[in-house]
């Protein structure tokens, strides 16, 4: 700044010599042209001085506006006002610091929205008035809206939960039983008010438990299981050894000495061959048991849907035109694909079509279809779809639970291993049923 100060005081002395030249000259002299000119001079060097300082007092205005706004698009400089380089290079330091602070900021602003949106926990912020200051894809997925500006946009498909979170206050968590595209679902929440700007805000977190509480229940089923076919084995086996060998004793016991009526003997080889076989079907029956308990990881690959449903109706072809069935596949697009493991999922769908075959018979005009689609939230879906005899509504919330049965001699695994296997790929498989109409399974990827 001395140099600013330099020139001010250059200006004000070139001011008062001219000023003192002029008082001379007009008190000594009758130079009129030359008093005219000094006096133009003297006016030139007056509004030359107050321009000088206004420009130094705008320029420093801009830059505070440029601190105050953070806007840093344009240089500042002082130099040709007579700045000094130090004064230029500490002008420099803090509109860098401030472009420093800034792109931190942003890269900080940019980091945490990146978070927030690959959260697989739906988190939502939003006002007094239900404006949704903030909400990540999770959110948006879960309730199957593209965009929401209000949480009211949600009170047509979801009025529990918005009623939910406009009642709850700070600190409050909670379940939710609610219906999100046509499946009920268990929702877990969270709130967490806080104040921003003067406004109070709520911070909302949503997970949808549901695939883990099946997960829960599929485990406690299953340890279950492995400990009632421990000690049912334990039992079985030498019930069915002492059954095959008191067989033979007895055969052998009655070609030497003959003592026991032929009628006992038939009835004694009758209760034998009885528990033998029983022995032998508990057997085959643990068997079954112990699939159910102990089910392979998925081998993940690129499966595509068509090629699938083809290895399909090659599998049942001979069988369901023996019975009369219609079989028809559709698959849009054609190239439609999703990551499985190509097994599992043909297990799924085997065990599905077989069941719907089972609930066709008897049924004129039988139809079975496949299809394959994108379904409205762009999530992979297989539907099989059958007009046979269907679920009973009692039986709807069942027909999922180990050892449950509706099929005289069924096993009651089939379904309960299905529902597994697609929880293992992130997915449900859920049924609709109008009996006697239309049964539809779905598996959604």
């Amino acid at each position: 700044m001395r140099n600013f100060s330099a020139q001010i005081y250059i200006r004000i002395l070139i001011l008062v010599l001219v000023s003192l030249l002029l008082a001379y000259l007009w008190f000594n002299s009758r130079l009129i042209v030359t008093k005219g000119v000094l006096i133009l001079v003297l006016c030139y060097l007056s509004f030359d001085l107050v321009s000088y300082v206004k420009k130094a007092n705008r320029r420093v205005m801009d830059l505070f506006e440029a601190i105050r706004y953070a806007d840093f698009t344009r240089s500042y400089t002082t130099r040709y006002l007579g700045g000094s380089p130090e004064y230029d290079f500490l002008v420099k330091e803090v509109i860098d610091s401030y472009r420093k602070n800034r792109t931190e900021k942003e890269e900080l602003v940019r980091y945490l929205e990146t978070i927030v949106q690959h959260l697989s926990v739906g988190l939502i912020v939003f006002g007094k008035d239900g404006h949704v200051e903030t909400v990540n894809t999770a959110t948006k997925r879960l309730v199957n809206q593209v965009v929401i500006r209000n949480i009211q946009d949600l009170k047509a498909d979801i009025p529990a939960l918005v009623e939910a979170l406009e009642t709850a206050s700070s600190g409050d968590t909670g379940l939710l039983r609610i219906d999100l595209t046509g499946e009920e679902r268990t929702v877990a929440y969270a709130v967490t008010e806080f104040i921003r700007k003067d406004q109070k805000l709520k911070l909302v977190s949503l997970k949808d438990i549901q695939s883990e509480l099946q997960n829960q229940e599929f485990d406690s089923w299953r340890n279950l299981t492995r400990v009632l076919t421990h000690e049912i084995v334990n039992s079985i086996t030498p019930i069915h050894s002492l059954s095959g060998s008191l067989k033979g004793l007895l055969e052998a016991e009655w070609e030497n000495d003959q003592r026991l009526t032929e009628e006992t003997y038939g009835d004694l080889m009758d209760s034998l061959a009885v528990m033998e076989r029983r022995s032998q079907s508990l057997m085959q029956l643990i068997d079954a048991y112990r699939r159910f308990s102990r089910l392979p990881k998925p081998d993940f690959k690129m499966v595509s849907i068509s090629t699938v449903l083809q290895n399909l109706v090659s599998l049942y072809r001979g069988e369901v035109a023996e019975k009369g069935i219609e079989l028809s596949v559709r698959v849009e697009p054609e190239t439609l694909e999703v990551t499985a493991d190509p097994q599992l999922i043909e297990f799924v769908l085997i065990n599905l079509v077989k069941n719907a075959i089972q609930a066709m018979e008897g049924v004129p005009d039988a139809r079975l279809e496949l299809i394959g689609e994108l379904d409205k939230s762009q999530r992979v879906s297989i539907h099989v779809v059958d007009n046979g005899k269907g679920i009973i509504p009692e039986a709807m919330d069942k027909i999922f639970v180990p050892f449950f049965s509706t099929k005289q001699g069924g096993s009651g695994i089939g379904l309960s291993l299905s529902r597994q296997i697609m929880l293992q790929h992130r997915g449900i498989l859920r049924v609709e049923s109008e009996p006697g109409v239309k049964t539809v399974f779905t598996l959604r990827f």
